[in-house]
């Protein structure tokens, strides 16, 4: 009796999980945009963000995937700011191509299709529970961030089939 009075107290006062951050920390479903799915890093306050791009003229459509930050290096940058860094995903290197829009969001885009595609197939496949970005800042600690792969398996095969060619 003792031990589950401690336990109570212990619960009560732990820090609480609202359920909504709990959701945002899986994939899920953009209520306002059908084709766009995200999840917030557990560890940091990025984001990641896979939607699908409609195709254009001969352009067939494709997934973008891309991390977003609202950062405040971006308030005295214009929207043409644009470089690259390598940024470890799982251990591996990848080039992403870096940018500021609306003066405060940093958009972290996989440079080209090969990197793009590691990076999802490691959230489809890794056996692990997360995806670990490594951001290493020379002078300066690294910047380390994890997001769930739970609920993304489904989202990205129905994304996936999707672009493919109308039947």
């Amino acid at each position: 009796m003792k031990n589950l009075f401690i336990l109570s107290i212990l619960i009560i006062s732990s820090p609480q999980i609202s359920a909504e951050e709990v959701k945002e920390q899986i994939w899920h479903r953009d209520s306002k945009d059908y084709q766009t799915y995200s999840v917030n890093s557990y560890d940091s306050n990025y984001q990641a963000v896979m939607r699908k791009i409609h195709s254009k003229g001969d352009s067939p459509a494709h997934i973008d995937f891309r991390l977003i930050m609202e950062q405040s290096f971006c308030n005295d940058k214009g929207d043409d700011f644009n470089t690259t860094s390598i940024i470890e995903v799982n251990s591996q290197e990848v080039e992403f191509s870096l940018g500021c829009s609306d003066g405060r969001l940093m958009n972290i885009v996989p440079l080209n299709k090969r990197g793009k595609y590691y990076i999802l197939e490691e959230f489809e496949q890794y056996t692990s529970k997360n995806v670990t970005f490594v951001w290493a800042k020379e002078g300066e600690k690294d910047l380390v961030f994890n997001f769930s792969t739970e609920g993304f398996k489904n989202y990205f095969r129905s994304i996936r089939k999707s672009t493919k060619k109308p039947i």
